[in-house]
C-alpha cells in the first residue's frame, strides 16, 4: 500500500482540531462534575429545610396505639392538604385578628370565636412549628375555622423566634399568651379554667414543655392548673440532652437548632426539657401525644416521656401513625380525618 503523506498545513489543522475536541471533553466532564456536586449540596440543603419546617416525608394510611391501648379504624388518615377556607365560615364564626399579648414584634395572636350564643366554651391555643427559628401562625389559620365550628374557641398565637429570642424568652412568651387568653376568654364566651394547648413540631416542644416546667406559667401569674390538656404533634425533641447527642444526619441537623435556640449549657438544656421538667409530687394535665412511626428518635424519646409521666401518677396516650411531620399536623385540622375527631373528643370532655 501507498504511503500517503498530507500535507503540513493538514496535519497541523487535525492536530488544532484534536486539542480543541479534547478541551471540549475536558470542560464538559468538569462541568457535569461541578452540577453534581452542586446538586448534591442542593439536596442536602432540601434535606435540612424539610427537617425544619416539616415537609420530609409521605406516608400511607392507617393508625395504631403506642401506649394507652389499642386503636379501632384505619379510616380518615390518607395524605392530607391544607384545603382552602369555605368564605361560608365566617357565616358561623367571629375571628379578631393580631391583638397584641405582649409588647414584642411577635407577640400577636388570633382569636377564632363560634357565632352561638354558648358560654364558657373550651379554648385551644395553638402553637406552628418550624425549628424555634421560623414559622408563623398564617400558616395554622385552617385550624381556627375547623375547631370554632366545633364549639371550640381558637386562639393561634406567634411566639419570638431564634437567634434573636433565646430560651426562656420563647417558653415565656407562650406563657404570656396563655396569661392574655385567660384573662380576655369571658369576654369571647370562654372558660379561662378549661385551656388546651396544641402545638406542632418545636411548637410541640413549648406547649409540652410549659405544661411540664411550671415556672414560666407562675412567673406571668397563670395558676397551672387552668391547663386542662396538651395536644402535642410530632416533636422528637423532649430531652433536649438526648436529643443534641445524636449521632444521626437529623440529629446533628437538630442540635444545631437546639444551640441556637437554647444554648449548650446544660442546666439551660435541662430547663428545656418537658421529659426533665416532670418531677414526683407535681400535678400534671393529660397529654394526647402523636409521633411518625417511621421515626426512631420521636418513639424513643415518647417512650421515655411517657415512662416518666407515668412515673408520678401522670395520664397520656401516646399515638404512633404512619404520616409524615407534615400530616400530622394537616390532619389536626381535618375535619374528616379521625386525628382532628380524636382531637375534638379531647378538648370538649378532657378525658383520654
Amino acid at each position: 500500500m501507498p504511503i500517503i503523506n498530507f500535507p503540513t498545513r493538514t496535519r497541523l489543522r487535525a492536530t488544532f482540531l484534536l486539542s480543541v475536541l479534547t478541551t471540549c471533553v475536558s470542560v464538559s466532564l468538569a462541568n457535569q462534575q461541578s452540577a453534581i456536586a452542586q446538586d448534591r449540596q442542593a439536596l442536602i440543603e432540601r434535606f435540612r429545610q424539610a427537617r425544619a419546617n416539616g415537609t420530609l416525608g409521605r406516608a400511607g394510611n392507617g393508625m395504631r396505639r403506642l401506649e394507652g391501648g389499642g386503636f379501632s379504624g384505619r379510616q380518615g388518615l390518607q395524605r392530607s392538604q391544607q384545603a382552602p377556607i369555605d368564605p361560608r365560615v365566617w357565616e358561623r364564626v367571629d375571628r379578631k385578628i393580631d391583638l397584641p399579648y405582649g409588647t414584642g414584634e411577635r407577640e400577636k395572636l388570633d382569636v377564632y370565636i363560634p357565632k352561638s350564643k354558648n358560654q364558657k366554651l373550651p379554648i385551644l391555643i395553638s402553637l406552628h412549628g418550624g425549628g424555634w427559628r421560623m414559622g408563623d401562625k398564617n400558616h395554622q389559620s385552617g385550624k381556627g375555622p375547623a375547631y370554632a365550628q366545633n364549639g371550640v374557641i381558637l386562639v393561634n398565637a406567634n411566639y419570638g423566634l431564634a437567634p434573636q429570642v433565646v430560651h426562656p424568652e420563647q417558653v415565656l412568651d407562650v406563657a404570656k399568651a396563655i396569661k392574655y387568653t385567660i384573662d380576655h376568654a369571658a369576654e369571647w364566651g370562654g372558660d379561662p379554667q378549661n385551656i388546651y394547648l396544641m402545638g406542632h413540631s418545636a411548637g410541640a416542644h413549648l406547649v409540652d414543655l410549659v405544661a411540664t416546667n411550671h415556672r414560666f406559667l407562675k412567673e406571668v401569674g397563670v395558676d397551672p392548673t387552668a391547663i386542662k390538656g396538651v395536644v402535642s404533634l410530632d416533636t422528637a425533641s423532649l430531652d433536649l440532652l438526648r436529643r443534641k447527642s445524636e449521632d444521626t444526619m437529623e440529629g446533628k441537623h437538630i442540635g444545631k437548632l437546639i444551640e441556637q435556640a437554647f444554648g449548650k449549657e446544660p442546666e439551660k438544656l435541662k430547663d428545656a426539657s418537658p421529659t426533665l421538667s416532670i418531677k414526683p409530687g407535681g400535678t400534671y394535665p393529660p397529654f394526647l401525644m402523636y409521633c411518625g412511626e417511621k421515626r426512631k428518635s420521636c418513639l424513643e424519646q415518647h417512650q421515655i416521656f411517657a415512662r416518666q409521666l407515668k412515673g408520678v401518677g401522670g395520664k397520656l396516650e401516646v399515638k404512633a401513625v404512619p404520616l409524615s411531620h407534615r400530616d400530622i399536623n394537616l390532619a389536626s385540622s381535618d375535619t374528616n380525618n379521625a386525628i382532628f375527631k380524636e382531637c375534638l373528643a379531647f378538648i370538649k370532655n378532657g378525658k383520654l
